[in-house]
């Protein structure tokens, strides 16, 4: 838990610049995230308290699944057919554009986006299709967990074995690294020894501050890390495909529309084309 811990320290020390990446000279950017709500979703936003005492209107879900920036968001989009998307919202910094995009559309164009299927409220989706400087994560991950109240939030993300530990060549194929909140493990959903993520794993940015919010605010949540070989060769297929396995596992059978997993290997395979 140590680890998690100093996740939320990482991030929020960025964000309020006490600890920076940037230049000395240079302040922070402490801007909050902003969700521009689609009108329907708006309408069903309900009022909701935090374990703080704070406020805050929401959507609420059984399951929120964050994909980040690469595979992570790849991935569920290549799970969720378009024709079987709701949107509801985008998520934006101000110093981010939304390249004149609205909607659906930005779903597929760049854009960090807020969606689920269509007659399944059940399942949230957040595509991170932008990528969110690690300094800016917790205003971004704070707007997104503020915005929608979910019973357990599944981040996942994609990093090359060297950022594990893993020395060259030692991992042989793509593999799920994870790591839960103390909720999630109390729950009986902790991973495996085995498939935790090892104590030098380079866990950063959205991922890492997603889930030590969930953490602080005593959330169920759990981070999925595809880890690929560093072997010279593309993993991206390989990484986009396993979590994309992953998050279908965590949902279960109760949301439909979602591809086969031969269709998604061949979704997968036209992308790359």
């Amino acid at each position: 838990m140590a680890s998690l811990m100093e996740f939320a320290a990482m991030q929020l020390e960025r964000e309020t610049g006490t600890r920076s990446s940037f230049p000395e000279d240079t302040p922070a950017d402490t801007r909050p995230a902003s969700i521009f709500w689609s009108p329907a979703a708006y309408d069903s936003l309900a009022e909701h308290t935090e374990g703080d005492g704070s406020k805050t209107k929401a959507i609420k879900a059984k399951i929120l699944i964050v994909g980040c920036f690469g595979a992570g968001a790849s991935s569920i989009e290549a799970l969720v057919p378009d024709a079987g998307v709701e949107s509801l919202g985008l998520i934006v910094l101000p110093e981010l554009t939304l390249r004149g995009c609205r909607g659906q559309a930005g779903k597929k164009q760049g854009l960090c986006a807020l969606w689920r299927c269509v007659g399944d409220e059940g399942v949230v989706f957040c595509n991170v299709s932008q990528d969110i400087p690690p300094e800016r994560a917790a205003a971004f991950s704070r707007a997104v967990l503020s915005g929608v109240v979910a019973g357990r939030t599944l981040v996942i993300d994609a990093a090359p074995a060297r950022e594990f530990g893993y020395s060259l060549d030692e991992l042989g194929s793509t593999c799920i690294k994870s790591l839960s909140t103390a909720s999630e493990r109390d729950a009986g959903r902790g991973p495996a020894a085995k498939d935790t993520v090892p104590p030098g794993g380079m866990v950063t940015g959205v991922a890492a501050a997603c889930v030590a919010l969930c953490e602080m605010r005593g959330r169920c949540a759990s981070l999925h890390v595809a880890v690929t070989p560093d072997d010279g060769s593309s993993h991206a297929a390989d990484a986009v495909t396993t979590l994309a396995a992953a998050v279908r596992e965590a949902i279960g059978g109760g949301v439909g529309g979602l591809r086969t997993p031969a269709e998604v290997t061949g979704f997968v395979r036209e992308e790359a084309e």
